[in-house]
């Protein structure tokens, strides 16, 4: 028994680590992230635009759906295509009348 919780202190201390050291300034100060907030983000997450997903931020009053609301992104609210060097086309989403209840919450904790 002793072996397999010494085997779990070792995992757990070499996944933590790496984070103790992670984004700090020479004097321990931690960097200042670039806030990404923008008229098509949601300010509550400012460092990541899209974030908390899903949002009623990003939806828009419709009384022509059934749930009353259509998804609404903003043109540059959703993650840049690497290989087109611009966001994801929102066209796509627009006639969506909600998110799924399925979806796991995604956010940023900094």
């Amino acid at each position: 028994m002793k072996t397999r919780s010494r085997r779990y202190a070792l995992l757990t201390l070499a996944l933590l680590l790496p984070l103790l050291s992670c984004g700090t300034h020479t004097d321990g100060a931690p960097e200042p992230e670039e806030p990404m907030v923008g008229p098509d983000c949601d300010a509550l997450v400012p460092q990541q635009c899209g974030f908390p997903f899903p949002s009623d931020h990003f939806t828009r009053a419709d009384s022509t759906s059934p749930t009353g609301k259509r998804v609404a992104f903003g043109r540059s609210t959703l993650p840049v295509i690497a290989a087109l060097k611009r966001p994801i086309d929102p066209a796509g989403f627009a006639d969506s009348d909600g998110f799924s209840p399925g979806h796991a919450p995604l956010t940023y904790l900094p």
